[in-house]
C-alpha cells in the first residue's frame, strides 16, 4: 500500500519542485502586482495564491507558454477581473 502511495505522490512532488524552480524569479514581483491590483495585502495574497493554483493545475493540461512571466500576470489579471465582475453582480442583486 505504501509503495502505491509513493508512486502517486512522487510525480506530484517532482512537478511541484519544477514549478517552484520556474517561478522562483517571478514570485515576488507577481505578489506585488497582485497587491497592486487589489489594493490590499490580504486580497493580494488571496489573488496570488489563486493564480499559483491555476497555473500549477494547468501546467500539464495546457501548452507551455514561452513567456512564463506574462502568462502568470495574465492569469492574475483575468482572475481579478472575474472576481470584480462576480462582486459587482452580487452587489447589484442585493440592491
Amino acid at each position: 500500500m505504501i509503495d502505491k502511495k509513493n508512486e502517486l505522490y512522487e510525480p506530484s512532488r517532482e512537478l511541484h519542485q519544477k514549478f517552484n524552480t520556474l517561478i522562483e524569479d517571478i514570485g515576488e514581483g507577481l505578489w506585488k502586482y497582485c497587491r497592486y491590483l487589489t489594493g490590499s495585502p490580504w486580497d493580494g495574497e488571496d489573488l496570488y495564491q489563486e493564480t499559483m493554483l491555476k497555473a500549477l493545475g494547468g501546467l500539464y493540461q495546457r501548452w507551455h507558454p514561452t513567456n512564463l512571466k506574462s502568462y502568470l500576470y495574465r492569469i492574475a489579471t483575468n482572475t481579478w477581473i472575474d472576481q470584480c465582475r462576480k462582486r459587482k453582480k452580487r452587489d447589484w442583486a442585493l440592491n
